[in-house]
C-alpha cells in the first residue's frame, strides 16, 4: 500500500488539490476512553471523509498522516 506522501511524490508536475484535516485534541479521547476507542473513531473519520469525498469527486487518494491527521490528494481535474 503507497503511503500518502509516496503518491504526492509521484504525481510529478501534475496539478492536484490537498486536504488535510486535524482532529484538535484527540488526544482527549484516548487518555479519558482509551486508545481502542480512539482507533474507532479514527477509522470512523476515515470512513466518513472517503464517503463525503466520493460523493462529490470520482478520483481521491485518503490516508492517515499522522496520529490524528487525515490528508487527502484529489486527482479529479478540478479549474483552479
Amino acid at each position: 500500500r503507497k503511503s500518502f506522501f509516496q503518491k504526492l511524490y509521484s504525481m510529478g508536475d501534475r496539478q492536484v488539490i490537498v486536504a488535510i484535516f486535524d482532529i484538535d485534541d484527540f488526544r482527549f479521547i484516548n487518555f479519558s476512553h482509551g486508545y481502542k476507542v480512539g482507533d474507532v473513531i479514527l477509522k470512523a473519520t476515515g470512513s466518513y471523509i472517503g464517503k463525503v469525498f466520493s460523493k462529490y469527486f470520482s478520483k481521491f487518494f485518503i490516508a492517515r498522516t499522522g496520529a490524528n491527521q487525515f490528508s487527502v490528494i484529489l486527482l479529479d481535474d478540478v479549474p483552479i
